[in-house]
């Protein structure tokens, strides 16, 4: 089987992981928040790397400047202005990622709908109502920790919905405008999935690095 080649800045990568860790370093030499503009040698080596982003390959022209920004983290993303006025963020983890398969949109889309849910829980940490406490190792949340989801994981409740449903293709999905994104396309299915979400997810907080060796432990012994 051939091994797909990925390019960046005229250099050759054979996965993608290679390839966005070349992007990144490249980014790490561009000072945050100075505009960068078509004609400047930075910008066009940062578009050439979105020419084939599943979500940006072709909305090439309508990006006219860029800039990364303190708040977002180092070599993830930017914030780019369109040829509209209006503005957005581009991902670059997912700058060389093939596009998302029919079920892909619909567990991202899932995800989207029930977003608030986990924003909420974060505003509750903030606010004390529930421990700064992570619950994997039982020290204090660090920058960076995630809500996580256990007992049911979020795999098996998107997975018993979807099938309470008739199957993922019995949901539509449709881009966020402005958005690389995916969201259910029908109110009354996305209701359903918020309330369902709401009564049977159990949300935690936990730090990221913990959360991710436990995770790459409990994929190893599948």
């Amino acid at each position: 089987m051939a091994t797909r080649t990925i390019a960046f800045n005229g250099t050759p990568h054979t996965t993608t992981k290679a390839a966005t860790l070349a992007l990144r370093e490249f980014v790490t030499t561009i000072p945050q928040r100075i505009w960068l503009r078509p004609g400047d040698p930075r910008f066009e080596v940062l578009r050439g790397a979105l020419e084939n982003h599943y979500s940006w390959g072709d909305r090439l022209d309508e990006i006219v400047k860029l800039r990364f920004e303190p708040e977002i983290p180092t070599g993830t993303a930017c914030r780019v202005i369109l040829s509209d006025g209006r503005s957005d963020k581009v991902s670059w983890t997912r700058a060389f990622k093939p596009a998302p398969t029919a079920y892909g949109r619909v567990v991202a889309a899932m995800r989207y709908e029930v977003g608030d849910q986990s924003r909420d829980y974060r505003d509750k940490i903030a606010a004390g109502e529930i421990p700064a406490t992570c619950a994997l190792t039982r020290r204090p949340l660090e920058p960076g920790y995630e809500i996580d989801h256990y007992a049911p994981t979020f795999e098996r409740l998107v997975a018993e919905w979807l099938d309470g449903q008739g199957g993922f293709d019995a949901i539509p999905v449709e881009r966020i405008e402005g958005s690389g994104g995916w969201r259910i396309a029908d109110d009354e299915i996305a209701d359903d999935w918020w309330f369902y979400h709401r009564d049977h997810a159990r949300l935690r907080a936990v730090n990221a690095e913990p959360h991710k060796r436990r995770t790459k432990r409990q994929s190893a012994t599948r």
